[in-house]
């Protein structure tokens, strides 16, 4: 925000200093502030009993708002806070004062971003686009409004005033098709939201479109509905407005009386309520009123009012300016030994914050030499178990060395006996071999006779039977020789397969 800083000043040291407990205030509103612990619930019902003097009162309001402000501090209660920050701009807007309203606006809009509360940053960025809808820097009232619609949106709180204020700023600007769009929107939503104020200000807004289209019946319509309305909400400082819209309208049609009537209404309203800008603005349409009705003497009388309240409202602005000049310049010393006190004690916390690491370090340190005793006097104990293990095992280990040696002395010897063993065997096992190379050879040579000797005699009998059958023989003699026949060729069979056998064997060998 632009001019935080500023409103850091109002709000602690300028008009607060003037206005908290200097303005009088009604008896009911005494016993609240005396009855009441000064709590969460004592702040919010404090700033709504001051929301609802900025109609009537708005210095009561201010007056309130600043205690609220006071007691959120004390208790911490950042809600209120803001909702205080936001009522003092508002007491600062309705009487004209629109730099201190936008001031402290934008301080409410700060504080509550910094504790993320939606509700006061829309109402914070709905009353700046107002301020700078005032001050006619109408777009960058566009672009706060519509940041105001969104948040509304978002929480869904009603949100029909934020069509009304986008379209009142396109009405100031002549964009009039723009800004019957947002009443209707408006009008829409009031109606939808049973929202009576807003809906009183579209019927307002509508009837200022009529009057600039030059169809002034239906604005002096559209501005009755808005006054009914406006008089059962009890807002005096927009019925003033209305009044003044009423007052130009009889003037266009030639309705002086009628004009002069509402608009020594308006000043009578505006003085009720103090707002000096709205008696300005009013004196001076009324000027014009007897000036155009040929009224010049009672013109003249009233340009003199308007002019002694002109210069008082200059006079005013003066006194506050010294007055904030004066507060700068106090705040400028307490913010210096504020920062010495500070510088102070940031070097004493910084002293204490190093005594309490040191103190930490030793005590981690001490906790850590600890702990590597208990883990050294573990070890060494599991190392002494370990030992007399060992011990033990090199005891068993030395009893089976001996056992294992003594056994590899008997399994040398039977090696031995097993190495003789193999050497006998060798010998009685190349003896046998010999004595089956000879008996080989008797067989082979029993295979060569029976193959060559004894096959031979055998075929030359079974050759001589053969002769012997082809002779005429008697039955009996032919008998015989055909057993005879046969038992050669049995026996030729016999060596035969003596023969195979035995030469299979020795191919084996």
């Amino acid at each position: 925000m632009k001019k935080s800083g500023l409103a850091f000043l109002l709000l602690s040291l300028g008009n607060m200093c003037f206005i908290y407990g200097q303005v009088p205030l009604p008896d009911s509103i005494q016993s609240f502030l005396k009855k009441q612990p000064k709590d969460s619930a004592y702040i919010t019902e404090l700033n709504r009993i001051a929301f609802n003097y900025l109609k009537s009162s708005p210095t009561i309001a201010r007056e309130l708002a600043a205690r609220a402000i006071e007691a959120s501090r004390e208790i911490g209660f950042a809600r209120g806070y803001t909702r205080a920050l936001n009522v003092t701009g508002s007491s600062y807007w309705v009487v004209g004062e629109y730099e201190s309203a936008l001031d402290y606006y934008q301080l409410s809009a700060r504080e509550s971003g910094a504790i993320k509360d939606t509700l006061g940053l829309a109402n914070s960025y709905n009353n700046m686009g107002e301020v700078y809808k005032k001050i006619q820097d109408y777009q960058k009232s566009i672009e706060l409004l519509n940041i105001a619609l969104q948040w509304q949106k978002k929480i869904k709180i009603p949100y029909g005033i934020a069509y009304y204020n986008i379209g009142e700023n396109y009405l100031l600007m002549n964009r009039l098709p723009d800004a019957i769009d947002y009443f209707n929107r408006s009008l829409a939503q009031s109606l939808a939201e049973n929202d009576i104020r807003t809906l009183a200000y579209t019927y307002q807004g509508l009837g200022l479109i009529k009057y600039k289209e030059e169809e002034y019946y239906q604005a002096l319509a559209y501005f009755t509905k808005a006054e009914k309305l406006w008089k059962s909400q009890g807002e005096i400082r927009t019925l003033i407005q209305i009044y003044q819209n009423f007052g130009d309208t009889f003037v266009k049609l030639k309705q002086f009386d009628k004009g002069k009537e509402y608009v020594n209404q308006a000043i009578q309203l505006a003085t009720q309520i103090q707002a000096a800008d709205l008696q300005v603005s009013n004196y001076h349409k009324l000027a014009n009123l007897y000036q155009a009705s040929g009224e010049f003497e009672k013109a003249v009388i009233v340009l003199q009012k308007y002019g002694a309240i002109k210069d008082s409202i200059y006079n005013q602005k003066k006194t506050e300016q010294i007055a904030r000049l004066q507060a700068m310049f106090e705040t400028e010393e307490r913010d210096i030994e504020n920062q010495q006190l500070k510088a102070e004690q940031s070097e004493k916390s910084e002293q204490i914050r190093i005594q309490q690491l040191l103190l930490l370090a030793i005590s981690i340190g001490l906790v850590i030499a600890g702990v590597l005793s208990w883990v050294l006097l573990r070890q060494r104990k599991q190392i002494l178990e370990v030992n007399s293990l060992l011990k033990d095992r090199s005891t068993e280990i030395g009893i089976q060395k001996e056992e294992i040696e003594s056994q590899a002395q008997k399994l040398k010897k039977l090696n031995n006996q097993l190495q003789d063993m193999n050497r006998s065997l060798e010998d009685r096992i190349e003896e046998r071999t010999h004595l089956l190379r000879k008996q080989n050879e008797k067989l082979a040579e029993y295979a060569h006779a029976n193959a060559h000797h004894l096959r031979a005699p055998i075929v030359s009998i079974l050759g001589l039977l053969n002769l012997i059958e082809k002779i005429d023989l008697h039955e009996e003699d032919q008998i015989l020789i055909r057993h005879l026949q046969k038992c050669g060729r049995d026996l030729d069979r016999i060596t035969r397969e003596i023969s195979k056998n035995l030469e299979e064997e020795e191919s084996k060998f």
